[in-house]
């Protein structure tokens, strides 16, 4: 697993919206800056739906043409990206400010317990964990807590009980 160097929140990244038609086409917008944190809708910032709009309009698209769209976000592999509700899970399961969680972060990642590394008992409870909160696919136990990421996307932060907790540190 290659090393990471710093993190960023997700929403922060160069973004480009993609919409697939109804007709089969595809259609996208360019890369663009957006870095509000406040969302419109439930699924859109406002600079979002500007470069939406703004699409539909140079290409004389009609909404109800949008079969889907998506946000595709540029991501970097030396990255660590930390969503809102991660940082919030930072802040409230281990006191980190966001200095704080940004420096451990890049510690927990490249140097966290991989679940391949625990027995078949702590892998089954990280798995559990892991599918009732998302589909993630990197688990990093970091002291008394489990990371859960999805790629190098923080997801959330969670408490390892202690019988897991001896479990591991048994090896």
């Amino acid at each position: 697993m290659k090393k990471v160097t710093k993190t960023e929140e997700i929403n922060e990244v160069p973004k480009k919206i993609l919409i697939t038609l109804k007709n089969g086409q595809n259609i996208a917008t360019k890369w663009f800056e957006d870095n509000e944190k406040e969302f419109i809708s439930s699924e859109m910032t406002a600079k979002e739906n500007q470069e939406y709009e703004l699409i539909l309009r140079q290409k004389h698209i009609d909404k109800s043409e949008v079969e889907n769209w998506r946000i595709i976000k540029k991501r970097s592999a030396e990255n660590i990206y930390v969503t809102k509700h991660g940082y919030k899970r930072l802040r409230e399961r281990n006191g980190w400010n966001k200095k704080t969680a940004d420096r451990m972060l890049i510690k927990i990642y490249n140097d966290g317990i991989d679940l391949k590394e625990i027995s078949n008992t702590c892998k089954e409870w990280a798995m559990e964990v892991g599918r009732q909160h998302s589909d993630s696919d990197v688990y990093k136990i970091y002291g008394d807590k489990v990371y859960v990421f999805k790629y190098t996307t923080l997801i959330t932060t969670l408490f390892i009980p202690a019988n897991i907790i001896k479990k591991i540190k048994k090896g």
